[in-house]
């Protein structure tokens, strides 16, 4: 993961890296935690159903901020 994300972040220049994971929370958040670049985690093992969506702005490549919105 961490070629990936320094590819993604140097080389493709993304906006926004969101990692998508069944790894687990904990697991997903030291993962992170070691290698950054990351913006959004979407942890999908936790099975749990979320009826919101997550909105999140990017400027200057960068989070400018996020909240959660009624879907």
């Amino acid at each position: 993961m961490r070629e990936a994300v320094t590819l993604l972040r140097g080389r493709e220049q993304v906006d926004l890296l969101v990692l998508i994971s069944e790894r687990g929370l904990a697991a997903n958040l030291d993962l992170v935690e070691r290698i950054p670049g990351v913006d959004v985690v979407l942890s999908s093992d936790m099975h749990e159903e979320t009826r919101e969506v997550l909105r999140v702005v990017v400027k200057g490549k960068k989070v400018a901020r996020w909240n959660w919105q009624p879907h």
